[in-house]
């Protein structure tokens, strides 16, 4: 006996109970993150469902997602809505249906629209082990309507296959109404061994429907069709290209004494303004760096010398790397601070994509001393700083 995932029954928001708890994806995961969705349906009476496609082909004219056949077969009007790296409610449409039997398939496209699809595996990669399950499940779907943030897909990474029976398999997997349409990945690699098609009664296992044998047929017979292309060779998780979001920290302050003969003795202090930057698939795209600058002569009766003015800096991005889970970014002073100095971060992601490093200032002008010879004053301060990852 078992059942399909497709949620038939209006949603609604439950007054007075707690949306479910859905833990932070890990860094390694967030590109299959960012390539499932939700598919929001309205049926022809009026009622409403949910169920959870991927993202298979991006090009111009927009996004083609696969789904189950049950999901979108007989649906008024579709919406799929993203959690990441944006919220975005965007209407879709059945661009084809499945004409086998077999294969309880369908191609939605969203207009307009760029995400990175997921890449599937060419043949039975996983020989019965490590599978990860993504959906967007009833409990869910149930507590957020199309005003509110959606939040992310549940992903279970310990599911498992159980047994290969033709064209399906079992999976152990904890999954729940809504689920239909969501990828089955291999662990090792993510990439697409099947598609979630039904459940038992007692949600304890998920009929899959295999992606050598059913999956790929129908894209292939698609791609000669309807000239669709779909990705079986790329490496879906590099460890150096998955990193993605926005990171912004608080204000941050730091000092350091420096000085001496010639000149006299002093503390700097450099207070982080804003601090924020961009990472799109490992490449970072943007950043903004602006400290206020603070230096202060330390108690000397025979100081000539007066301090340099207080004085807001902004920096430049020079160069930023991503590596696994590192971040280094560096930075340079435009030509109109006051003095010129450098700036570099480097950091490490933990598992819910905040980043925790550790912040440089280094001065670089040179200076006169009292025979008018130049001498570079080298004072660095350096201090922590947490920045927080929205998507």
């Amino acid at each position: 006996m078992r059942r399909r995932l497709l949620v038939a029954a209006a949603s609604v928001l439950l007054a007075g109970l707690t949306p479910p708890t859905v833990p932070p994806i890990p860094i390694e995961l967030r590109a299959v993150d960012e390539a499932v969705v939700m598919v929001r349906r309205t049926n022809p009476g009026g009622g409403t469902g949910a169920g959870t496609a991927f993202a298979i082909s991006s090009d111009s004219q927009g996004t083609y997602l696969l789904t189950d056949r049950h999901v979108v077969l007989g649906a008024k009007s579709l919406r799929i809505e993203t959690h990441s790296p944006t919220h975005t409610i965007a209407a879709a449409q059945v661009w084809d249906i499945s004409r086998d039997g077999e294969a309880d398939l369908a191609i939605i496209k969203v207009s307009n629209m760029r995400m990175k699809p997921l890449v599937f595996s060419t043949s039975a990669e996983n020989d019965g082990n490590g599978i990860v399950a993504a959906s967007y499940p009833a409990a869910i779907e149930d507590y957020f309507d199309a005003t509110s943030a959606l939040p992310q897909p549940v992903i279970d990474s310990n599911a498992s296959i159980t047994a290969i029976g033709g064209t399906r398999f079992v999976v152990n997997g904890q999954l729940d109404d809504g689920s239909s349409g969501g990828p089955l990945l291999v662990k090792s690699t993510y990439h697409v061994a099947g598609i979630v098609l039904s459940k038992s009664d007692d949600g304890r296992f998920v009929w899959g429907l295999r992606g050598d044998m059913v999956i790929l047929p129908y894209l292939n017979d698609l791609k000669k069709r309807k000239k669709l292309s779909f990705d079986t060779t790329a490496t879906l998780v590099p460890a150096d290209n998955d990193v993605q979001g926005n990171w912004t920290s608080g204000e941050f302050s730091g000092s350091s004494n420096f000085g001496g003969a010639p000149f006299c003795n002093y503390q700097v202090t450099m207070t982080v303004r804003k601090f924020a930057f961009v990472v799109a698939h490992g490449t970072v795209s943007r950043a903004v760096l602006v400290a206020h600058f603070r230096e202060i002569a330390l108690p000397d009766p025979k100081c000539p010398w007066a301090t340099l003015p207080e004085n807001d800096q902004t920096f430049l991005l020079a160069n930023g790397s991503v590596s696994g889970t590192r971040v280094d970014l560096s930075f340079h002073g435009i030509s109109t601070n006051q003095p010129l100095s450098n700036a570099s971060f480097g950091g490490t992601l933990d598992a819910a994509g905040d980043l925790s490093g550790t912040m440089s200032f280094r001065r670089v002008d040179a200076q006169k001393d009292w025979l008018n010879a130049p001498v570079l004053i080298n004072w660095t301060v350096q201090y922590p700083v947490f920045l927080k990852r929205s998507p």
